[in-house]
């Protein structure tokens, strides 16, 4: 018996030794193994067109914390919840003129987000009520909050922009940002609606804002790069200056140590979220990005990608897909098959489980599996 404990005893630090020497026992992951990461397919489509859809199309789409809902915005300002399962809408949130052939919208790049916690949503809004969109007869450029319990307008957030180019809202739902043209945005108190910065000197119109997920920094994107900000103070942390190519969106990595920034000649900026600077970049092979968002367990960056952009008022057909890039590599794993729209937004469900997009009139739901 005794021969057996000491046995016993030699066998495990031979295992212990093993370990510190860089082996590795069954319980240990393989050194080489990779994770194997999932396929996204469809599973809904849905058309959500308002009566004039080449004047109002689709611009925005983000998920409710259940992930069985959805909230789809128009660059009018006009907002949608949907009930994925069915399709169908579950409310509507509108606070424009009649859709008209003298109304004339030209507006937000993204048209809504909602907040973490499933409450509220902003969306972004410019109307020109004019026969003239070169002279207007009246304006109403403003980003507005939602109430989305019941659909009512909670706050109107004014600018001093000729139109508004993106919104944002705070993880904790509390501050709004919204930008325009004049090479800054503004950050406003979701609950009293007072204006906390002015953030100017941006050297670019903001394209994109994103959010920290601590929700202490918050980043503008435009041409020629994007700047980073620190929220309490106002203050600029770094800038980053791309390739002479517009930025068009941006996402922070779900433990805020990485930037991912897109840009219209479609490539992917890979940057330290400490200092801006760049550590990887991706080419997509596409005519320009539209949108990337990281997976909320931060092991996928998807970008929604566009071949080709036909000139304004031209009608031409685009193909759209969605690339799934792996983190720990970045390098592209999967793709989507092509829409014959352009993508105008992604949003991840809160599980990862879900991918949606807002494609001029339609919303696009995968699956993973």
């Amino acid at each position: 018996m005794k021969i057996s404990k000491v046995w016993l005893k030699t066998i495990l630090i031979g295992l212990v030794l093993f370990d510190m020497m860089g082996g590795c026992i069954a319980s240990h992951r393989a050194p080489n193994s990779v994770d194997v990461l999932p396929q996204y397919v469809v599973e809904r489509t849905w058309t959500t067109n308002l009566p004039d859809p080449d004047r109002a199309p689709l611009r925005g789409v983000d998920f409710m914390p259940d992930g069985k809902r959805i909230v789809s915005g128009w660059r009018s300002g006009i907002a949608k919840m949907w009930d994925i399962s069915s399709g169908k809408p579950l409310l509507h949130m509108d606070d424009t003129p009649d859709l008209n052939s003298t109304v004339f919208r030209e507006a937000c790049y993204r048209g809504v987000v909602v907040s973490s916690d499933g409450r509220t949503a902003l969306t972004g809004n410019t109307t020109l009520l004019t026969t003239d969109p070169i002279v207007p007869e009246k304006s109403d450029f403003d980003a507005k909050l939602w109430d989305l319990h019941d659909g009512h307008l909670l706050r109107k957030f004014k600018g001093e922009f000729p139109f508004i180019s993106a919104v944002a809202l705070s993880p904790n739902g509390r501050i709004c940002a919204v930008s325009g043209e004049h090479e800054s945005f503004n950050l406003w108190d979701a609950e009293d609606g007072h204006l906390i910065h002015a953030m100017s000197g941006t050297g670019a119109d903001a394209e994109a804002l994103a959010f920290s997920h601590n929700g202490k920094w918050i980043l503008s994107c435009g041409l020629p790069g994007a700047t980073l900000w620190d929220i309490k103070t106002g203050s600029e942390k770094w800038r980053f200056i791309g390739e002479q190519r517009t930025l068009t969106s941006a996402a922070f990595s779900p433990d805020d140590k990485t930037v991912a920034v897109a840009d219209w000649g479609g490539v992917v900026h890979i940057l330290n979220a400490t200092d801006g600077i760049r550590k990887q970049r991706i080419k997509v092979g596409a005519s320009h990005c539209d949108d990337i968002k990281f997976s909320p367990d931060g092991k996928i960056l998807a970008i929604a990608t566009t071949t080709a952009v036909p000139p304004p008022r031209i009608s031409l057909p685009v193909k759209s897909i969605i690339m799934f890039v792996r983190t720990d590599s970045w390098t592209i794993y999967a793709r989507t098959e092509p829409i014959s729209a352009q993508i105008w937004s992604i949003a991840f469900s809160h599980d990862g489980k879900r991918l949606a997009c807002a494609a001029d009139g339609r919303v696009v739901v995968w699956h993973a599996q």
